[in-house]
């Protein structure tokens, strides 16, 4: 039987978000006599732009670490990959329309974190990249042995739990080099480790700041700051979620920290956050109150039915640290959110086999071509497996354009048909879904992610 040493998992964003934050509070704010509120214009001078002047030139630290710029996050770039620099990918920001206005909206945005990793580099004197400041400014103090970087070949998937994801009704493992597509977005996603080494991070933040050792690592005001709300959820928001509990027991989210989620449950305060990437979930609750953490690390298909297990565990574990009557029980567990709340259905991939037989209004040698995005890059098509639309965006016989909304929920995201950019983004087996059409390609440089 493997003991718990030898038991390795794999965490998702939230741990890089954590970690991220972690070296701002240190190297930024401490050396450099910079504040939350410091413009990142200030930092990088010219180098930064955003869409607009404004943003431009009043984005603060804060601002990235909050989600307060009002920029969609165009999560399907990190899915494509980007064949380009983190600072090719920076200047590049400029290229991605904002949704809200400035400091209006909390809209999640992990370029913004990638830019908080890039502000790191510029402001340190070695010369050294994100990855190796994290490593020896947090992973060594902390004795975090196990965390490695997953866009590298340092680890070569020596005792990871692989990644899975849905496909054909079944549970399928993917290859795991998918999850190279990350970089150059390192600072928004790619630190795995194991439940021990998360252990560590969890004391380190329900204690002062300090190291095992007792070396104080990070400023401990400088550290609340991050667990101190950010951004509100407007009241009348705040009183629909807590108007009427649908569970027995109240449980709420009311603010945004600077890396972190503040919220109730039971009464009890959380600080806490999650991820997810290419088949695996995490979940962090600190319960400061309590002096205690609850960490859950999963591989496995990104749905519903991931959420809840995972939510089942927090909930249940946080009863026990708190001596509270479980409301959970074996029962109630395996059908959660039932008999309380409705049990969504777990989302899942479409169905290859139905899709290849479905009739098209146009043949699928049209979609097959190079589509440019100024701020994404490119996607190249080789061979369109399916689509499904109700019309084309087309030129006479010509397909002109791409419009990808999983890129942007917020905002329709166009890749035109032949456009010279600097980049080729490509992957494997990655559905673009769109109002306009909808493509499942097959692509040249990952050989099994299936989306």
């Amino acid at each position: 039987m493997a003991t718990s040493a030898e038991v390795h998992v794999m965490p998702t964003i939230f741990c890089i978000d954590l970690l991220t934050r972690l070296f701002k509070r240190r190297r930024m704010l401490g050396r450099r006599n910079l504040t939350w509120d410091t413009p990142v214009r200030h930092i990088l001078g010219e180098e930064f732009e955003l869409c607009d002047d404004m943003r431009t030139q009043q984005t603060s630290l804060r601002d990235i670490l909050a989600h307060k710029v009002g920029i969609p996050g165009y999560f399907g770039g990190f899915l494509t990959g980007f064949n380009m620099t983190r600072r090719q990918l920076i200047r590049k920001l400029r290229h991605l329309p904002a949704s809200h206005p400035f400091r209006t909206h909390y809209i999640y945005n992990n370029y913004m974190y990638m830019l908080a990793g890039y502000i790191a580099e510029a402001i340190d004197d070695t010369g050294s990249t994100w990855e190796q400041l994290v490593r020896s400014r947090i992973f060594r103090p902390l004795r975090m042995t196990s965390a490695v970087f997953v866009d590298t070949s340092e680890h070569r998937w020596e005792g990871f739990a692989m990644p899975h994801i849905h496909s054909g009704g079944a549970t399928i493992p993917i290859d795991p080099e998918a999850l190279f597509n990350v970089a150059p977005g390192g600072a928004a996603g790619s630190i795995c480790t194991n439940i021990i080494d998360m252990t560590k991070w969890v004391r380190f933040h329900l204690g002062t700041g300090a190291t095992p050792g007792g070396e104080q690592l990070v400023d401990s005001t400088l550290l609340a700051d991050t667990h101190t709300e950010q951004f509100n959820i407007p009241l009348k928001r705040l009183a629909t979620f807590q108007g009427r509990p649908e569970f027995p027991v109240a449980i709420s989210r009311f603010a945004y920290d600077l890396g972190w989620t503040t919220g109730l449950y039971r009464g009890y305060e959380r600080v806490y956050h999650g991820g997810n990437i290419f088949g695996y979930d995490s979940q962090l609750w600190l319960l400061p109150g309590l002096n205690a953490g609850i960490v859950v690390l999963t591989n496995g298909p990104n749905d519903a039915a991931a959420v809840r297990a995972i939510e089942t565990i927090l909930y249940y574990t946080t009863d026990l640290l708190a001596g509270e009557t479980t409301w959970l029980n074996a029962t109630t567990a395996c059908s959660f959110p039932a008999p309380w709340g409705k049990v969504g259905a777990a989302t899942a991939p479409p169905d290859d086999e139905q899709d290849e037989g479905a009739e098209h209004e146009r043949p699928l040698a049209d979609y097959v071509g190079r589509y440019g995005h100024y701020g994404l890059g490119s996607q190249e098509i080789d061979t369109a497996v399916y689509f499904r639309s109700s019309s084309s965006s087309a030129s006479g016989s010509d397909v002109t354009q791409l419009v990808i909304p999983w890129m942007s929920p917020d905002v329709e995201t166009v890749f035109l048909r032949d456009l010279d950019v600097d980049a080729v983004a490509t992957a494997t087996g990655v559905a673009l879904r769109a109002a306009v059409v909808c493509v499942v390609v097959v692509m040249a440089t990952v050989a099994s992610l299936l989306m």
